[in-house]
């Protein structure tokens, strides 16, 4: 199994096994929407012929397979194409309008099987970061909505959710208006002055602050919570749909 390897955190390389485990034994081809730089593409069987669809130009240049460069919500690809059409940790960075057409092309160019992995029940408020410039709120890695159960069944209109399978490792779950409060009251922003995300709105580095008195307080507060709570819960989910044939 595999094409090649290159560095990935023990977290991902789960994920991505536990995702390709998922995958029907009888698929031949896949088209991997949103494929970045191949990570995943690496831990697919050699037996299936695969196509590396994405936006982005620098990074597809590392897909081992066939190529397409275009956008999400125009996928230049004729119906029932391939046997499956796998998309990871894709779908919560698309805007409304983006991702309707997203799903809508995805049901149209798969012949038989979707395969989407998702973060699962996120606390979106965890990783908010805040511009230096210009004030904007945004979401540290762009995600901007988050999946639960009832979302994913029905996902797809003329598709069938098959199977769901929660993806290790897990994390405490914390609710989400602590974040908001140690965020917004409290004044924590930013964790790596090194690396800081760019604000989607003006392009500006995100505000790093270890904040308030009340601050520095609650945030040691939740970061004791996270290290020691019970209450934990799968960082991703996989969902295997079929298909609806009329």
């Amino acid at each position: 199994m595999g094409r090649y390897r290159m560095s990935l955190s023990e977290k991902e390389i789960v994920r991505i096994n536990e995702t390709v485990k998922m995958i029907p034994l009888n698929i031949i081809s896949l088209l991997e929407v949103g494929c970045g730089d191949g990570r995943v593409a690496q831990f697919l069987p050699d037996a299936i012929k695969i196509t590396g669809f994405d936006i982005n130009k620098e990074k597809i240049k590392h897909y081992p397979g066939n190529k397409i460069i275009a956008d999400i919500s125009k996928i230049p690809i004729k119906q029932n194409t391939f046997d499956l059409v796998l998309i990871t940790e894709v779908l919560e960075h698309l805007n409304d309008k983006i991702y309707r057409s997203a799903l809508s092309e995805i049901l149209r160019i798969t012949k038989q099987y979707i395969l989407i992995t998702v973060p699962f029940y996120e606390t979106l408020s965890a990783n908010w970061d805040k511009c230096s410039e210009c004030g904007h709120i945004f979401h540290a890695w762009g995600h901007i909505r988050k999946f639960n159960p009832e979302i994913l069944k029905h996902l797809f209109k003329n598709a069938t959710l098959q199977k769901t399978q929660l993806l290790s490792p897990k994390e405490t779950w914390i609710p989400s208006a602590f974040y908001k409060i140690a965020k917004k009251l409290g004044k924590v922003w930013g964790t790596n002055p090194q690396n800081p995300t760019l604000c989607p709105i003006c392009g500006s580095g995100s505000l790093h602050s270890t904040g308030n008195l009340f601050g520095k307080i609650f945030i040691r507060f939740l970061w004791r919570f996270e290290k020691y709570s019970p209450i934990k819960k799968p960082i991703w989910i996989g969902c295997l749909y079929e298909k609806n044939v009329h």
